[in-house]
């Protein structure tokens, strides 16, 4: 009599090659999972870097900077030429960075670095009518991306002569 049966030695080689092809799908998901996490961090600390530099950038192409004061730590007032003053302010306990009216909060798993100001002038050359830059840097971080960074960065050219823009602590 012939017996249509599996031998003992069949059913492990087909266990054993189960379970690798299951072993292997598993890792190709958790790796998917973690690009698919990372990718969503990343676009959203880029949205926002746009969304605030959009909002800065706006009142810096659109108006002309009077005066920088310092307002504490991490806050800096901006002020224009059509009378208002905006507030630039870094609340680094809470993830917030603040601009006028407009706030933005970062992810939690992120964290802002140590911003500068800094204002170069070329005093010796004549003629130019845009003889001074005045740059603001923030840098963010995120535990994913170390040593990335996602923050902000405006540069602004003025006529030193026409502003009252001293170097100011931020």
């Amino acid at each position: 009599m012939k017996k249509n049966a599996f031998t003992t030695i069949e059913l492990i080689v087909s266990f054993s090659l189960t379970t690798v092809i299951a072993l292997l799908m598993f890792q190709m998901i958790i790796s998917l999972k973690n690009i698919y996490v990372k990718v969503g961090v990343k676009t959203s600390l880029l949205t926002k870097q746009s969304l605030i530099s959009r909002t800065i950038n706006r009142d810096l192409d659109d108006k002309t900077v009077t005066s920088l004061t310092s307002c504490g730590d991490s806050c800096i007032e901006i002020g224009y030429t059509d009378g208002t003053v905006k507030q630039l302010k870094i609340d680094k306990e809470n993830n917030i960075i603040s601009y006028g009216d407009d706030s933005f909060k970062i992810s939690d798993s992120a964290y802002f670095g140590e911003e500068s100001l800094t204002i170069t002038a070329f005093y010796s050359i004549e003629g130019i009518s845009y003889n001074a830059i005045l740059n603001i840097k923030i840098p963010i971080y995120h535990q994913l991306y170390e040593g990335e960074d996602y923050g902000l960065n405006f540069v602004y050219q003025y006529n030193y002569s026409d502003a009252n823009l001293d170097e100011v602590d931020f």
